[in-house]
């Protein structure tokens, strides 16, 4: 309901008079206007959207690719789409770390070879990942710079 409220308060200048449709993946946001509003930041919401003239009209997650595809994105994959674009120095010291680290390039080359080697690791876009978060060195002297 916030991410529909938020939509039509960005472009109400282009909505406003119109006719439109509202595709949502969440079946129970359908009958929004037919639900017992239980809350009263519900009621206020609601009421922001009374002056539009629209339609809400619900598809499958799968079908309503546009909408779902950020949902369904892991989160692996959303540190390899941001953390390329990071340039700091703290970056550039933790691959440093890494790289002085020998039980850390042992494991980045065993995943290399073979990436079910280590299940709970990945090594992608020159980032190594053990459940999802970044995986930094053992090495003191860069872990001081890293601080």
């Amino acid at each position: 309901m916030l991410a529909i409220l938020l939509a039509v308060t960005k472009w109400k200048q282009y909505l406003w008079g119109r006719s439109f449709k509202i595709r949502i993946d969440h079946v129970n946001l359908k009958y929004l206007l037919d639900q017992k509003i239980s809350s009263p930041s519900q009621h206020l919401r609601l009421t922001k959207l009374l002056g539009f003239d629209y339609e809400i009209e619900f598809h499958k997650g799968r079908e309503n690719v546009a909408a779902d595809a950020l949902s369904r994105i892991t989160s692996n994959e959303l540190n390899a789409l941001a953390l390329p674009r990071i340039s700091t120095p703290l970056i550039a010291d933790i691959k440093m770390s890494r790289e002085e680290d020998n039980k850390i390039q042992s494991i980045i080359q065993d995943l290399m070879k073979d990436p079910t080697t280590y299940p709970h690791y990945k090594w992608s876009d020159n980032y190594l990942f053990r459940k999802g978060k970044l995986v930094v060195g053992n090495n003191p002297a860069s872990a001081h710079n890293c601080l």
